[in-house]
């Protein structure tokens, strides 16, 4: 007779192979769960402490001017330089996407292909391979 690790029922124990753990598959699978369980929490719980940890020393940071010996003068404050260039450029849209009114009228290319005669030779059949 063994004890169920997961019911603590008792139940026996088959006379070859190895020992089982659990009474049934599904006192097996509830085992498997809770350990699953387990560790999602204790990952929750690592996380919210290192995020807490990291807004506690954001908190303890103190900027603190240079040291100013007596002789020496402070440095002087500059201005941010301005930056270079354009910090976003125009896009240009072409003439004919602007007005579409700009467009030809009339057939279109592939019509005015078959509208136009064909050229000289194109009726002669090609050299001949033989």
């Amino acid at each position: 007779m063994r004890a169920c690790q997961q019911c603590q029922e008792s139940f026996t124990i088959a006379s070859t192979g190895r020992p089982p753990r659990y009474c049934s598959a599904t006192c097996r699978k509830k085992a498997w769960e809770a350990r699953k369980m387990q560790e999602v929490v204790a990952v929750a719980v690592a996380k919210a402490v290192a995020a807490e940890r990291r807004r506690a020393n954001r908190g303890n940071e103190t900027r603190q001017a240079p040291d100013i010996r007596g002789n020496e003068t402070p440095p002087q404050a500059t201005a941010p330089a301005p930056p270079a260039g354009p910090q976003q450029t125009e896009l240009v849209m072409p003439q004919v996407f602007r007005n579409p009114a700009a467009l030809p009228e009339g057939p279109s290319i592939r019509k005015r292909r078959r509208l136009l005669p064909p050229p000289p030779g194109a009726d002669r059949p090609g050299p001949e391979t033989g």
